[in-house]
């Protein structure tokens, strides 16, 4: 598995378990390829990522941060 950039506060698997997201101390949410480990997509957010999530389709991912946002990116 990939060595992410901070603490790993959150993770969630796709409906299917083909990906993984984690949200991290370092502002970054990532977007891991289960089986491999390797890094799909990454972007960095407005704080420290304390929840990620995928939507029902694995189509968008939710994210709460210590900016008290909440932002849903496109997860492909």
């Amino acid at each position: 598995m990939k060595e992410l950039g901070g603490s790993v506060n959150s993770v969630d698997f796709s409906s299917d378990g083909s990906k993984i997201v984690c949200g991290d101390d370092a502002n970054k949410v990532t977007v891991l390829e289960a089986s491999s480990g390797k890094e799909v997509w990454a972007q960095q957010l407005g704080g420290k990522v304390y929840s990620v999530g995928f939507s029902y389709d694995d189509s968008k991912i939710v994210c709460g941060d210590s900016a008290r946002k909440v932002t849903v990116l496109n997860a492909s």
